[in-house]
């Protein structure tokens, strides 16, 4: 039987998830002497998790600028080889390639995560291992009911934070009735591999997804994945995708080492895009916040935690807080906007086959034929 610890932990905010975006914000939180914070995740930092959120573990360059705003040095120990200096894009169906400059941090993302909550302050309460069991409205903020450790605890807080990802359960609670993004499977495969590939591989192809696929190499694996719309379909289409890929690059995809999955929310819409209201904020992939065009959420994460952590800090565990909050997402608004107005050479059959038979803000590279 559930034991049921029957006093009530009074806070002013308590974060759900304790990815890229929570961690940030809970780091930043804690650095205020005068706010009571705690931070909950279902998984544990201790030990390996036994399903991997398929991701590519890429830090672009807008990433790179947030850490370096808040300024954090990646520890070299979570960096992989080989680092990444050009995305090799490949139009699947028309047999379209082309090189473009980009520069990316290739790293572990579980060692990215750790590192993160590790630079949290001390006097952030921590509930690894726990699962929201519910959400109840109170005067003055919410109640929370979780379980640990097969008990019971129930946590009041004046703010409620949603880092808990696609499937927030903190936006379904509180934001039930504004849009959601589009909802894709993203499916990724671990390779065995000897060879040395430093390009991070873009794959196009409208017949199976209207997003795209991509491969990177991390050490001695070769990572391939691809985001597909959610139908009957999916794994049928991703075969294809591989033996498309299998078909027309020399990537040996002969040794499997694992396979993961995740959704992945894509936001095609600004008014998808959602940061507050008078209790509770979003954060992260779970405000929507994520590139419509290469499905970066990285730098949304960190960017909107700093945001919200500097508001809280700055107004209290207040409505007023979080509406400051929510102005201050603008800047994330206007950076989706332009990939959104991006998207149509990327995505729209005819454009992308146009912008790559021009060649225009492509380079050469030692693998183009």
């Amino acid at each position: 039987m559930v034991k049921i610890k029957r006093e009530i932990i009074m806070l002013d905010v308590v974060i759900i998830g304790s990815g890229p975006a929570g961690a940030t914000c809970a780091r930043i939180l804690g650095q205020n002497p005068k706010l009571k914070v705690a931070l909950i995740d279902a998984r544990s930092f201790e030990h390996h998790p036994k399903n991997i959120k398929s991701c590519g573990g890429l830090l672009s360059s807008h990433a790179q600028d947030e850490l370096k705003k808040q300024k954090l040095i990646i520890p070299e120990s979570i960096k992989v080889d080989p680092q990444l200096t050009c995305v090799d894009t490949i139009d699947l169906h028309h047999g379209l390639r082309r090189f473009y400059r980009r520069t990316y941090i290739n790293m572990d993302r579980l060692q990215f995560e750790r590192w993160l909550i590790s630079i949290i302050p001390d006097r952030v309460s921590r509930y690894e291992q726990a699962r929201v069991l519910r959400i109840e409205p109170i005067p003055g903020g919410s109640r929370l009911t979780i379980k640990q450790d097969q008990k019971e605890w129930v946590l009041e807080a004046k703010v409620v934070v949603g880092a808990d990802g696609a499937d927030s359960l903190v936006r379904r609670h509180f934001f039930s009735d504004r849009p959601f993004p589009h909802r894709y499977v993203s499916i990724q495969r671990r390779y065995a591999t000897q060879a040395a590939h430093t390009a991070y591989y873009g794959f196009f192809d409208e017949r199976l997804t209207d997003y795209y696929g991509w491969a990177l190499q991390k050490e001695k694996e070769l990572l391939v994945g691809a985001a597909l719309r959610i139908d009957g379909e999916v794994h049928d289409k991703f075969d294809r995708m591989l033996q498309a890929i299998k078909s027309q690059t020399d990537l040996d995809l002969s040794t499997m080492n694992s396979t993961e999955g995740a959704i992945l929310l894509r936001p095609m819409r600004l008014n998808q895009l959602v940061y507050a209201c008078k209790s509770a904020a979003l954060i992260g992939e779970a405000s929507g916040s994520m590139s419509p065009t290469s499905a970066e959420g990285f730098s949304f994460a960190l960017r909107s935690g700093r945001l919200l952590g500097e508001a809280l800090n700055r107004y209290g565990a207040t409505s007023h807080a979080l509406k400051a909050y929510d102005r201050s997402c603008w800047g994330i608004r206007i950076s989706i906007l332009f990939k959104l107005l991006k998207y149509p050479g990327m995505y729209h059959p005819l454009l992308r086959h146009w912008v790559m038979k021009s060649g225009i803000t492509s380079i050469r590279h030692e693998n183009e034929v």
